[in-house]
């Protein structure tokens, strides 16, 4: 129980995720998605959704043209690098089976894979991600992409802490450790408390807080 946590115990911050249904969209379609919601485009046009990427021959353009099976459109202006990739319409009308706007993305990053859950989240840390080779760090406005991107971080195995900066972006830094002791922070102490103390049930037996940005188990 809290009151018996003392410095010396260590605190779980993620744990093993095994999807129990059918992944809502597959690893590929999950990593289209990624991309469009980071460094693409969408809109609806009546019940027509298109959709593409944006990106830099000198970032991923290569990959995104594999993902997608379609060539980047060059921009036209002089010394502007970087191209367009439309999706195709067979997997736009894949994706709108379970999308309809970024709104649905915390929810619908619940119901993948880990495989495809694996493929979102590596297509959105490369989209929006700095220093991928040491300790990347994942900037995005506060809002559903951020949200998502937390939640993905969770089930594969990382813990995304966030802070909101002052130019109102949220920073993730996404890391590998399983682990926190008790005492960071400010630390463990007594707090006298009057109010209402609640605990939800789940199936699962297993429930999520976040606080200041950390999530636990």
């Amino acid at each position: 129980e809290a009151r018996e946590l003392n410095s010396n115990h260590w605190l779980p911050l993620h744990g093993q995720y095994t999807a129990s249904h059918e992944s809502a969209l597959s690893p590929r379609l999950a990593a289209l998605l990624g991309w469009v919601v980071t460094d693409g485009t969408s809109r609806w046009i009546g019940n027509h959704w298109e959709a593409g990427i944006y990106q830099s021959s000198k970032k991923f353009l290569t990959e995104v043209e594999a993902l997608t099976g379609a060539a980047g459109r060059p921009d036209s202006r002089p010394g502007v690098d970087c191209s367009y990739v439309p999706l195709s319409l067979e997997d736009r009308r894949e994706i709108i089976k379970v999308y309809s706007s970024k709104d649905d993305l915390p929810a619908l990053v619940t119901r993948l894979s880990r495989d495809a859950a694996d493929a979102m989240f590596d297509a959105m840390l490369k989209a929006e991600g700095s220093n991928l080779d040491g300790n990347p760090i994942f900037r995005q406005m506060s809002g559903p992409v951020a949200e998502a991107f937390q939640i993905l971080s969770v089930i594969v195995g990382r813990t995304a802490w966030s802070c909101t900066n002052a130019d109102g972006y949220m920073s993730f830094t996404p890391r590998k450790s399983a682990t926190v002791r008790p005492l960071w922070g400010d630390g463990l102490k007594k707090v006298a408390y009057s109010g209402k103390v609640w605990c939800p049930t789940t199936p699962s037996g297993t429930w999520w807080v976040r606080h200041n940005g950390m999530v636990m188990p």
